[in-house]
């Protein structure tokens, strides 16, 4: 019983840090002017960006961007590094490795509910597979806790973000901290559910068939 509950809490925080993940990292909003007022930046993403008349610092031409587009658009290759920064493109790695490491581990997590791939995938090594997946999570949550300290540090660094008084982090920035937290709580949860597996009597005469849910 204790097994079965655990088990169900870890899928539920999983899919619930995988589509907060998602939703983090496809949405233009880590970062967002103020209504009613004028900032160069309109809204900034990992892969999305909003100009209104963004200036490269020191550009003697005063060469002002205007309008929305992807990130990494030959439009901005005079800006990239303004743009995207090292610490920006580590942000970035780091939200792509939280997310490849939440499909993983709910994509394990749904093998283990279906009777046709549980017993081929789990099938006498259910320690080893959800040790697996607890570690995909709490490598989840680390690289959450990294990457949402160094963008919120720096959102507010003027060498980056011009007038960041005018800005706020927004929606997006705040579904990958929950991501964060979902990842934190599945690994507590499934490291509770790794116990309990190795706590049960082990009868070396019934093989494990895959008949029972843990």
């Amino acid at each position: 019983m204790a097994g079965r509950t655990l088990f169900w809490l870890s899928f539920i925080c999983i899919a619930s840090a995988t589509l907060c993940m998602f939703i983090g990292f496809s949405t233009p909003y880590w970062i967002k002017s103020w209504t009613r007022v004028h900032s160069p930046m309109s809204n900034v993403g990992l892969w999305h960006v909003c100009m209104a008349g963004y200036i490269k610092p020191r550009d003697p031409e005063l060469h002002a961007y205007v309008g929305c587009w992807w990130i990494h658009s030959t439009l901005f290759k005079d800006v990239s590094f303004n743009i995207m920064p090292h610490w920006f493109r580590l942000v970035q790695a780091f939200a792509i490795f939280t997310l490849v490491c939440d499909i993983v581990t709910f994509a394990l997590m749904l093998m283990y509910l279906s009777e046709y791939t549980q017993e081929p995938v789990f099938k006498n090594r259910k320690v080893k597979m959800f040790s697996i997946i607890c570690g995909l999570n709490g490598l989840g949550a680390f690289l959450v806790f990294i990457d949402s300290l160094v963008f919120a540090q720096m959102s507010i660094d003027p060498e980056w973000m011009p007038r960041p008084w005018m800005n706020y982090l927004s929606y997006s920035y705040g579904l990958n901290v929950l991501s964060g937290f979902f990842n934190a709580f599945a690994c507590m949860f499934v490291f509770l559910l790794v116990e309990v597996i190795r706590s049960k009597p082990k009868n070396p005469d019934v093989k494990d068939t895959g008949d029972t849910f843990i």
